[in-house]
């Protein structure tokens, strides 16, 4: 399984649009920040089954991306929820930045 988030991720290529995931119930949200969500799903993968995947998308939108894709284990959601922390802390540093702390 490639849980690895390269520039192409699910993407069959570099200038393809994303992949979105329009329908979801989130086994965890993380949070926002720059008007975004970082959440955790339970989703099916065509190669290997039942995955957890972290998705990022719009506050108050409909669909999301998936940024991530690690196995239904007790060690996979450790580490989606390692990995989810720091995307959203990520979007933070890039508000503090834009807007300061205010923002």
């Amino acid at each position: 399984m490639d849980n690895v988030i390269r520039p192409t991720f699910r993407r069959t290529e570099a200038e393809a649009p994303p992949e979105t995931v329009d329908a979801f119930s989130p086994l965890q949200v993380y949070g926002t920040a720059v008007g975004h969500f970082v959440a955790l799903i339970r989703a099916k993968d065509e190669k290997v089954g039942m995955t957890l995947q972290l998705i990022v998308g719009r506050e108050g939108g409909d669909n999301a991306e998936s940024v991530a894709i690690f196995p239904d284990t007790a060690e996979g959601e450790a580490d989606a929820e390692t990995t989810g922390f720091a995307i959203l802390r990520t979007l933070e540093i890039v508000r503090e930045a834009f807007v300061g702390d205010a923002g």
